[in-house]
């Protein structure tokens, strides 16, 4: 298994298949991945002087495999956030990352979006009830709990598009 020095600290290398390890005093040890509240694999890995910290997998790996980011964002070509094999990883732009997130249905967006009030189908319901001069933005809004400027942007298009 093809495994490459991750160039921080002084003894870490990933393995292709999204493994960290240590190898220090002649022993090789794997590192073990918890999850961060955001999804991702993460591993801690002490640093000059043996200050430890916590490192995204995805990231080491990027590192390791493909340099130095220069600006670029790593990306989960199929979407799984655990899925750190470096056959799954490639660096891109923020454009293209968010393009994959909307691809895999990962993007938080819509009524998947954590502060969202609405759903798909109150979404839906706003724009075939909305007539001018029958139901505006301010009655509308009062019926939803929303403002009237989210009203505004449904109708209009700019949020909520299919």
């Amino acid at each position: 298994m093809k495994e490459k020095k991750i160039p921080i600290g002084e003894y870490y290398y990933a393995r292709e298949d999204g493994t960290i390890v240590s190898k220090y005093g002649g022993k090789v040890k794997e590192r073990k991945q918890h999850i961060r509240g955001h999804g991702y694999s993460c591993v801690s890995i002490s640093t000059e002087k043996f200050v430890t910290k916590n490192f995204n997998v995805h990231t080491l790996m990027a590192l390791a495999f493909y340099g130095e980011p220069n600006g670029m964002e790593v990306r989960h070509l199929d979407g799984n956030r655990l899925n750190n094999n470096i056959s799954n990883l490639k660096y891109g732009t923020t454009s293209e990352n968010q393009m994959d997130r909307a691809e895999h249905g990962t993007c938080n967006s819509g009524e998947s979006h954590g502060c969202s009030i609405l759903t798909w189908e109150d979404v839906r319901e706003i724009r075939s009830r909305y007539v001018k001069g029958k139901y505006g933005y301010i009655r509308l809004s009062n019926d939803y709990n929303v403002s009237p400027s989210t009203i505004q942007c449904i109708i209009t298009g700019k949020t909520w598009i299919e």
